[in-house]
């Protein structure tokens, strides 16, 4: 009975061994394959790095697995855990810069310079350049009384010269006529020039419609300037009706004095092309009993075309009282003047001038434009 016992044990042990044996062999065959069939589960892609990482659990049989590299970072998975592709974050709006309005020359009204300014065109375009910022006007300053003679008392009070109103192409009222800065010089004033007393040439080719200085003269002879001055710009944005301003700095002169013999008879500066039928090449925009402003357009304005301001002598007493009667009936007609026609007498050794194209006040002592 012992015997059989002993034999049914060695038995068992030959079969668990066997058994093992078998055992021990298949896992070494299978294991590669299972390696391979291990990783044929797990995801492989690229990983992009993010602001904010995050991870996802995937189930796998294994209790390691490889580190998977993707082009911008090494995720390793040492606990179960496998890389997930994540796509890039999305590009931070960037907002487009805000255009800098730029600044516009404002329009003036009728009776205003053409910028509403007497400064000259360098200036205005430095003004509105991109590398330049607008010009801060000038503190105003008090209306400057004239530091030259006044016309000498005793102007003759009446005359035998007739006058006619003409029709104007539009009409300034606006303002009074006396406290307008572009029609009344002696609102803006003026100061002794240094610049030389004599007549300066510039380049450039002359304009054949320009005013000419020997038409003052009934002998129709060159000018002889016996002084210079520099007149006030003049503002319109201060007071009611604007301000004198600094001194104009586009010329060296901007009015001079021509030299003249008492009681001479005095006409306005002469021009070819007429503004009016029947010869009319200028109207009259303002008159004193010693000054006058003339313009040579109809439309109402210095700004448009070529004017004229004449100083310290005596205005024809008939041609005050036409210009005073246009003015009162709203300036819809004022006095019309031909060359040549007489405007009043020197009261003294000289009449002042001064010359403006389109606002502007130009050196009146150019050889070639006003004194040809």
């Amino acid at each position: 009975m012992k015997k059989y016992i002993t034999q049914i044990f060695l038995f068992c042990v030959a079969t668990v061994s066997l058994y093992s044996m078998i055992q021990i062999a298949q896992l070494a065959v299978n294991q590669p394959r299972n390696a391979a069939a291990t990783e044929r589960m797990l995801p492989v892609g690229y990983v992009y790095a993010t602001a904010t990482p995050f991870m996802q659990n995937i189930p796998v049989r294994l209790e390691t697995t490889r580190a998977v590299v993707g082009r911008l970072a090494v995720v390793p998975s040492s606990t179960g855990i496998a890389p997930v592709p994540t796509l890039p974050p999305s590009p931070t709006p960037i907002p487009l810069p805000t255009q800098t309005p730029v600044p516009l020359l404002k329009l003036t009204s009728i009776g205003e310079s053409i910028v509403a300014s007497s400064a000259p065109v360098q200036e205005i375009q430095a003004a509105t350049s991109d590398s330049a910022p607008l010009p801060v006007a000038a503190a105003p300053v008090a209306a400057a009384q004239p530091v030259v003679q006044a016309a000498v008392a005793g102007c003759a009070p009446a005359s035998t010269n007739a006058y006619t109103l003409i029709p104007m192409e539009m009409a300034d009222a606006q303002r009074p006529d006396s406290q307008h800065g572009d029609l009344n010089l002696g609102l803006r004033g003026y100061q002794p020039s240094g610049a030389a007393s004599e007549f300066v040439s510039y380049n450039g080719d002359p304009d054949a419609g320009a005013p000419q200085w020997a038409g003052l003269f009934a002998d129709q002879r060159r000018a002889t300037i016996s002084s210079v001055y520099q007149v006030r710009d003049w503002r319109w944005d201060c007071g009611a009706h604007g301000c004198a301003a600094d001194w104009l700095t586009n010329y060296d002169v901007t009015l001079m004095g021509v030299a003249t013999a008492p009681g001479e008879v005095i006409s306005v500066p002469s021009r070819g092309p007429e503004i009016y039928g029947g010869g009319y090449i200028a109207v009259v925009l303002y008159a004193e009993a010693t000054r006058l402003t003339v313009a040579y357009t109809r439309d109402g304005t210095v700004a448009h075309g070529y004017a004229a301001h004449l100083e310290n002598f005596c205005v024809d007493p008939n041609l005050l009282a036409q210009y005073r009667a246009g003015n009162a009936g709203g300036r819809h007609a004022l006095p019309g003047l031909h060359n040549g026609q007489t405007v009043g007498t020197a009261s003294a050794g000289e009449v002042l001038v001064a010359i403006r194209d389109r606002g502007m006040f130009m050196d009146p002592r150019s050889a070639r434009d006003w004194a040809r």
